[in-house]
């Protein structure tokens, strides 16, 4: 498995020393997707927090208002 691993990346190295521009256009067109998702993750991720924050805080109120309730 390792000795197929080292063939691999032999091939890889090879091909990056003969054609190096090609090679970082390759590595960019595969690299600027991933980019790109981990961007839109990212916040979806931030949307989602901020509506459980309000979610907390509107919790908070109510419990405030009800414990007012209780005291009057």
């Amino acid at each position: 498995m390792f000795q197929l691993l080292e063939e691999y990346l032999a091939i890889i190295s090879k091909y990056a020393i003969e054609n190096t521009s090609n090679f970082v256009i390759l590595i960019l067109l595969i690299v600027t997707p991933l980019f790109a998702l981990s961007a839109y993750l990212s916040l979806r991720l931030a949307r989602s927090i901020d509506q459980q924050k309000k979610r907390i805080k509107s919790i908070e109120k109510i419990k405030m208002k009800a414990k007012a309730k209780k005291e009057k």
